[in-house]
């Protein structure tokens, strides 16, 4: 019977860490972020990694895998050709609905150009995704 006061508190105190938690997944920095990370990881090359980041991929037939990674390297290439490349990306914001978002995103091109983008996201099991 002792034990269960130390319990409540112990609850009482986690609280609100968990809802705090969930309040951070669902910030549109939290959100920006996360679609910052993905177009880095397409920057530096590391096109595994983004197209981990895309909803659905997991479902995705591997011919399908494979022609979205093609058409990912082919995007990157035209960039390259274009612009000279990526040179960085800046989330601004992201207007969150439920379990979907939109996030704005600036793309600076390695010629001086800066084109503000619009990415659409949703959370898939704690994990926000491009759609």
């Amino acid at each position: 019977m002792k034990q269960l006061p130390v319990v409540l508190l112990a609850l009482i105190l986690l609280f609100p860490a968990c809802q705090k938690e969930k309040t951070e997944l669902y910030s549109s920095r939290a959100v920006c972020c996360q679609a910052e990370n993905y177009y880095s990881n397409l920057i530096s090359g590391q096109y595994e990694e983004y197209l981990a980041g895309i909803s659905g991929i997991c479902s995705m037939l591997p011919e399908q895998r494979a022609q979205t990674l093609q058409a990912i390297k082919m995007f990157v290439q035209g960039q390259q050709e274009q612009h000279g490349g990526i040179s960085g990306v800046r989330g601004v914001e992201a207007i969150l609905q439920n379990k979907r978002a939109e996030v704005y995103m600036d793309i600076n091109y390695a010629d001086s150009v800066t084109e503000r983008i619009v990415i659409p996201m949703i959370l898939e099991d704690s994990i926000w995704r491009m759609e």
